[in-house]
């Protein structure tokens, strides 16, 4: 949100949002913020509307964390008397309690919404294993309120345009924008200007996932494809992040013995560029439940780095054949565990393939993930709703 307010700012809009108190990563409110149940703010020409919602923690379970968000929809608002009325709404679900605040506000207004799909609540809780609780179906028939009553919408992956559709019910209202990352601050590096000298990785093959352990991540078969590595002893693999699945992939390694396995917080966001260039290539997983409705955010920044991707997923799936047919990495079904192990052996033995594949993952990323080629889809959306 904040690349595409800055960036549609810079392209001569004013734009103000309507947001939480900061929490991410930790889900623990900024000290400068805490003790405040609203305030308004400038950040980069983008007027910034914060309301105070008590956040859940990262490794929350999905009850604390659904009436966190559940919570959002009230507090948004309450922030109406501080808003100055726009020309249109642009909200992103999930969660969709955001969405139906701003479906409640354009209709104060008289105005259009348009909504961002980046997840699908339906397929979401089954991949947290939720959707049996009851209160999942009210979650999926608000969700479907919000999504019917959009002017437009655009979705972070081809897959899921039948859904939206069905939701629609027929009615064909949206594009495609894919998940962006900005290219001019993420991009190759020299490995003398990552971290690998600062983490002690020099002369190893370093793999790294670098985001969320959530519900649809899927980091065991590839413990147990390290652990079948003929050569083993090359590689170091790099966890940085946390979520409600942390304690399970710490567990699992200790399980297997594994020392060359480690996990640290994620870096901040100043540091984020010469993280991702401490690998030689990186880990995307999805879970088959999870990979009906979720995609990997990170391959955007990953790939603006110039470093290729091993996917661990159904290999039907809609990032997988991004993977594959941008030809910067290789995808491996998550049951296929001693394949994963054999390419990486193979990789050890050959890291020149690795550089190969991450020369192609900048340009594909330049080709369809630039922060100015998927802002100027948006932008192009909402000025032709608003005309």
């Amino acid at each position: 949100m904040t690349e595409l307010a800055v960036s549609l700012v810079g392209r001569g809009h004013e734009v103000q949002v309507l947001t939480l108190m900061p929490n991410y990563p930790k889900g623990e409110i900024f000290e400068a913020y805490r003790g405040q149940q609203s305030m308004t703010e400038e950040m980069e020409g983008v007027t910034v509307h914060r309301q105070f919602v008590k956040p859940a923690a990262r490794e929350a379970g999905v009850f604390q964390k659904g009436l966190a968000a559940y919570k959002v929809q009230a507090a948004f608002l309450k922030a109406l008397p501080r808003l100055t009325k726009p020309d249109i709404i642009f909200t992103i679900s999930p969660p969709p309690f955001a969405g139906l605040a701003a479906q409640k506000l354009a209709a104060k207004w008289g105005i259009p919404y348009v909504v961002r799909v980046a997840d699908i609540a339906s397929h979401a809780m089954a991949a947290a294993n939720a959707s049996k609780n009851p209160l999942s179906k009210i979650v999926q028939n608000l969700e479907a309120k919000m999504i019917r009553g959009a002017a437009a919408l655009n979705v972070v992956s081809p897959s899921f345009i039948p859904e939206v559709k069905a939701i629609c019910q027929g009615q064909d209202k949206a594009i495609v924008v894919f998940d962006w990352a900005d290219g001019s601050a993420i991009k190759p590096l020299p490995s003398t200007d990552s971290f690998r000298a600062v983490w002690d990785l020099d002369g190893k093959f370093v793999l790294m996932y670098s985001g969320s352990l959530g519900y649809t991540s899927d980091l065991g078969p590839v413990f147990e494809a390290i652990s079948r590595m003929e050569f083993k002893n090359r590689v170091f693999f790099m966890i940085l992040g946390a979520g409600p699945k942390l304690q399970e992939a710490k567990q699992k390694v200790a399980n297997l013995g594994l020392e060359n396995i480690i996990f640290r917080d994620l870096v901040p966001r100043s540091d984020l560029n010469r993280s991702l260039s401490s690998a030689h290539m990186h880990i995307a997983t999805l879970t088959p439940e999870g990979a009906k409705s979720s995609t990997q955010g990170k391959m955007r920044t990953i790939t603006a780095a110039g470093k290729g991707v091993i996917g661990l997923m159904p290999t039907e799936c809609s990032e997988a054949k991004v993977i594959t047919e941008g030809q910067f990495g290789v995808v491996f079904d998550n049951k296929d565990i001693d394949g994963l192990a054999r390419k990486l052996d193979d990789m050890c033995l050959d890291p020149e393939e690795a550089a190969k594949m991450g020369n192609r993952a900048r340009t594909f990323f330049e080709a369809n993930f630039d922060l100015d080629k998927c802002v100027g889809q948006i932008e192009a959306q909402l000025e032709g709703l608003v005309r």
